[in-house]
């Protein structure tokens, strides 16, 4: 296959501009010395009152070694790369960086289809809007009596987005996904704590509120085929992911309804009785609430959606990012702040187009260049770094390259498409290499078309690129360069 043409780093071609001519002007000046003999470098000697005259050269490598390391290094990686070129097609990106310096760039601008690597920008923006300790808050509202521990009139459920509420038998039923779903936010904590408020009865029905975020359970271009089955439907009052029952796969229609239904079931274990049912509505702004239950720190939240790849939690994040912004909770309206907010960090924007938080949508477009800008911007220990699958090992990564160097070090969030004929290919991986006293490396690999998602196609290239980035760092330490021993280092 033909090499692709890509953009080169200047930093590596830089330093090899200004060292390459100097080297003959240092070995002609060791030649003009002769047998002359070179005198170690004295004290500093004093001019005059505040100055000095310095003991190294002011041009001498010994003045910035670690400059000179990083670049040998940057070239080196550069390098080890075309391999990774080599075998990827036209239609695919790759960029590396080293910390926030690109040093590899093959079409790193071309608009693809990011697949689950769409969770990368929903997880960047979300972090920054609401901050890692932010929870999200679902709410019993209604009017107390407390001298009986009646609530007069209807009991309201107030959803406030978590996509993690589920009753007991949920988390680890793998109904859902095929990981648990951890940290749960247990529904019984919040009947508990209405029992704990004097709670013994509601005159009404049990009311689920979801209108925090529209009633769109699924993004419009989604294929039938997904629904339930992958993703959605999800909404601001979301329980089990609409699952209702140990055993049965098939998620509810209107999930404020089965919240409903499930919190009824719940009262009643506990001996409070409804006089009416379970049915959906909007609490009234001025209700009183009587009881809360909180989610696990959105850290914790954002570690979970990222490891499974949950996609109902990342559609959900992207109405919250709406509502956070003081929008209407659609995902439109996060969408559009994804997109503003990527633009104000000054990442290339142009091409990306989000159509969904989950990257479930064939339609999404992203570049390698944004992907591992949003990343880069936080840092290869961040918070987000943190959250990705680690290689070998853990979450959506565990079953990869479990032998290799960087198992257990390297961390990426996985993307993969093309389970019908109709929907292009796509594997995708972005992520981080940190490095004990180095900025660590950053990196983002999109393939698409061909059958990239094939094991047979996808994995070679994996290893190729992180054979490569193992390679990092290659060149010789800094104290190495700066040693006064070099012949003709200390001239240039």
């Amino acid at each position: 296959m033909a090499r692709p043409a890509r953009r080169r780093n200047p930093l590596p071609a830089l330093a090899a501009i200004v060292l390459v001519p100097a080297l003959p002007l240092a070995a002609a000046v060791v030649w003009a010395r002769g047998e002359e003999s070179v005198p170690d470098p004295v004290a500093n000697a004093v001019l005059e009152p505040g100055r000095t005259v310095p003991r190294t050269k002011v041009l001498s490598v010994r003045r910035a070694p670690e400059h000179l390391s990083e670049h040998i290094s940057a070239a080196a990686l550069d390098a080890e790369l075309d391999s990774v070129d080599a075998v990827i097609n036209e239609t695919s990106c790759l960029q590396v960086d080293i910390g926030s310096t690109p040093v590899h760039l093959t079409r790193d601008t071309l608009p693809v289809i990011p697949a689950s690597n769409s969770k990368v920008l929903t997880a960047a923006v979300a972090l920054d809007l609401l901050g890692t300790d932010f929870r999200f808050v679902t709410r019993a509202v209604g009017t107390l009596d407390t001298t009986n521990g009646t609530v007069a009139g209807d009991l309201v459920l107030v959803g406030g987005g978590d996509p993690l509420l589920a009753t007991d038998f949920y988390p680890d039923s793998l109904l859902g996904t095929k990981y648990p779903q951890r940290p749960a936010t247990p529904l019984e904590d919040l009947a508990d704590a209405l029992v704990a408020a004097g709670v013994t009865s509601v005159t009404g029905d049990v009311v689920g509120d979801e209108s925090r975020y529209d009633t769109e359970y699924f993004r419009p271009a989604w294929p039938d085929s997904l629904h339930g089955a992958v993703a959605g439907p999800y909404s601001a009052l979301l329980v089990n992911d609409g699952r209702m029952e140990a055993g049965n796969p098939t998620p509810i229609d209107v999930p404020a309804q089965g919240a409903a239904e499930l919190f009824v079931d719940l009262l009643a274990e506990r001996g409070i009785s409804v006089g009416g049912g379970a049915t959906t509505g909007v609490a009234d702004p001025a209700a009183t609430e009587i009881a809360r239950v909180e989610s696990a720190p959105f850290a914790e939240v954002l570690d979970h959606m990222m490891q499974t790849s949950d996609n109902n939690s990342a559609e959900m994040v992207v109405k919250e990012i709406a509502v956070a912004s003081g929008r209407p909770g659609t995902s439109q309206d996060g969408l559009d702040v994804i997109v503003s907010t990527l633009g104000e960090w000054g990442l290339p924007i142009e091409g990306v187009v989000p159509t969904d938080g989950s990257g479930l949508d064939i339609d999404s477009r992203a570049t390698c260049a944004v992907l591992a800008g949003a990343i880069a911007r936080e840092g290869v220990d961040s918070v987000l770094a943190q959250s990705l699958p680690l290689l070998g090992r853990e979450g959506t990564l565990a079953t990869y390259l479990t032998d290799h160097p960087l198992a257990g070090v390297a961390q990426a969030k996985t993307g993969s498409l093309g389970e019908d004929a109709e929907r292009t290919d796509v594997k995708a991986l972005t992520g981080v290499v940190p490095e004990d006293g180095a900025e660590g490396l950053v990196f983002s690999l999109v393939l698409n078309g061909g059958t990239v998602r094939e094991d047979a196609t996808f994995v070679p290239i994996w290893e190729d690129l992180f054979d490569a980035l193992a390679t990092y760092p290659a060149g010789p330490p800094a104290d190495a360069l700066g040693h006064r021993s070099c012949l003709v280092w200390p001239y240039l």
